[in-house]
Order: C-alpha cells, then structure tokens, then sequence
C-alpha cells in the first residue's frame, strides 16, 4: 500500500511542478511588459519559452502517469515511462537555461544602472533570479 501512496504523492507533485512553472513564466511574462525596469537585463529563460514547453511536459508527465496507474494497460505504462524520462530530459534543459541567466545576469546585477535606486536593483535582481 505504501508504494501506491508514495507513486500518487509523485505524480501529483510533478503536476504541481508543471503549474508552478507556468504561473511563474506568467508572473514573469506580465511584469516584463508592464514596466520598462527589466530592459536592463536579458531574461534568457523566459525568452527560450521553458515557463510554457516545460510545464506542458512536467503536467503531460504526470497526467500521464496518474492515467498509467489507474488503469495499468501496457501501451499507458510504456507510454507513461517514456514521458517521464522525457520530463526528466527537459528537466534538465531548465537547469542549464536557469544557469546561462544566472551567469549572464550576473554582470547587470553587479553594475546595477546608477539612475537606479538601489532597493529597485534589489528588486530587479531578485526578480531576475526567481525566474524559472
């Protein structure tokens, strides 16, 4: 029974993760074009579209699998098992992608623009490094 429970714990986080990154690439979307303070820095994970393609896999992953396990045919555990390692795979992309802007938003976080305020540059390099 408890490897039952541990599978449904599973699945539902991977859907969770699935939402959570897309609600962040929209928090993310919406605060770039509603102010002009993000200009000054290149927000590379947002740009590839990881907040939208990543969370459609991390979701299908475990809508999938919540399918597999409720219904155990051969073709859903096949299937099921070659969406989560293409989950993984993508998991992956997003951790290189967080990585590429973390080092080339480094350079702007360290010279923050002086017409900036500094709890602004704070705001801005917090927000920079939320991102998905």
């Amino acid at each position: 029974m408890a490897p039952c429970l541990l599978l449904s714990f599973l699945q539902a986080v991977q859907i969770l993760n699935g939402v959570v990154v897309l609600a962040l690439g929209v928090f993310l979307g919406s605060s770039q074009y509603l102010t002009q303070l993000f200009r000054h820095f290149f927000l590379f994970t947002f740009y590839t579209g990881y907040p939208l393609w990543g969370a459609v896999f991390f979701i299908g992953s475990g809508s999938l699998s919540v399918a597999a396990g409720r219904k155990p045919t051969r073709m859903l555990m096949q299937n099921s098992f070659g969406m989560n390692i293409a989950s993984a795979t993508i998991a992956l992309v997003g951790i290189v992608f967080l990585s590429i802007h973390l080092a080339v938003n480094n350079q702007s976080l360290k010279s923050c623009p002086s017409s900036l305020s500094p709890d602004l540059c704070l705001y801005l390099g917090s927000s920079s490094n939320v991102c998905i």
